[in-house]
């Protein structure tokens, strides 16, 4: 990388990937070479100005994800750095094991976001010591009875056929799932089970 950096934007949300960049284009070590809002404009971005890095927010516009940005450009292709507003384990894990450069939370201060495409412009990453540390950690593992209701909801298992499979009441079984939604920051049932299949804690051929 030379002396200016090279930078594409991937954000969903127009104003604010166009706000990002008129900020981060007026930091003088750094170039926006563009701004686009879906995963195939960033990949036909990248083929026509070959930037040296791509901020890309995590998640996009109908919950769809771009954490596997870094394995899509490959070894030879611009260093990713994550923009995103979620901290969950899981989706920060996700991001490092596909290779991702660094990932900074957007409640973080402007410097903060400079020095990290600093950072990984240098060579080096861009992962907060509070962000490693939210990664050891990990995800919270539910209790027994809690794996029991996740199992049913991979199954897709409705709140009453779980309730009569374990013979308790449909709003234990509201509770249950209120609670893991709200441990885990998740929104919906899918969300649920694609997180207790990924960490291991329902089989999925049960």
């Amino acid at each position: 990388m030379g002396d200016v950096i090279r930078l594409a934007v991937l954000e969903d949300h127009k104003v604010v990937g166009t706000s990002l960049a008129a900020a981060l284009g007026a930091v003088p070590d750094i170039e926006v070479v563009g701004v686009v809002t879906t995963l195939v404009e960033v990949r036909e971005l990248v083929a026509r100005k070959s930037p040296d890095i791509v901020l890309a927010d995590a998640e996009l516009a109908d919950h769809e994800w771009s954490l596997d940005l870094p394995l899509e450009l490959g070894a030879s292709g611009p260093r990713v750095i994550f923009l995103s507003a979620h901290i969950r384990p899981d989706i920060v894990s996700a991001a490092i094991e596909n290779g991702a450069a660094g990932y900074v939370h957007k409640d973080e201060s402007f410097d903060a976001l400079v020095a990290g495409i600093r950072s990984v412009a240098a060579g080096r990453t861009a992962f907060s010591q509070s962000v490693l540390a939210l990664v050891r950690r990990g995800p919270r593992a539910p209790t027994a009875r809690e794996r029991q209701v996740l199992a049913l909801v991979v199954n897709g298992a409705a709140n009453k056929e779980i309730a009569a499979s374990l013979g308790i009441e449909n709003r234990t079984v509201e509770t249950h799932l209120r609670r893991l939604f709200d441990r885990y920051g998740l929104s919906n049932r899918v969300e649920l089970a694609v997180l207790a299949l990924r960490e291991g804690w329902v089989d999925a051929r049960a």
